[in-house]
């Protein structure tokens, strides 16, 4: 009991301090809320990219090579990205288009 004296109880010390003891729960309960509601209602998603068939997402130069021009001159100075890229044994079939077999491309 929270009461010094029965005086003290009868003028409503014990209600006001029962009346903190559950403010401060309620507050532990808002804080609680509001923190839960931050945490958990961003929508932290992957950043997953979904490359077309024979190609893979990785990091690299944006030089590619394709049919037509099969060797990527790399220098110091290229740059690299975030990008889909073809697999080991596929090429572009031009700049930008789909990955084939590289003995698909015409001699």
């Amino acid at each position: 009991m929270y009461c010094i004296s029965d005086a003290s109880c009868q003028s409503g010390s014990f209600a006001s301090a029962s009346a903190m003891h559950m403010y401060g729960k309620l507050c532990t309960l808002f804080l609680l809320l509001a923190w839960c509601n931050v945490a958990f209602t961003r929508q932290v998603v992957p950043n997953i990219q979904v490359c077309p068939d024979f190609a893979e997402f990785a990091f690299t130069y944006e030089c590619q090579p394709t049919c037509a021009e099969r060797i990527c001159i790399i220098t110091p100075t290229s740059v690299k990205r975030d990008a889909c890229t073809c697999k080991l044994g596929y090429i572009r079939e031009y700049k930008n288009g789909p990955c084939i077999r590289t003995s698909r491309c015409p001699l």
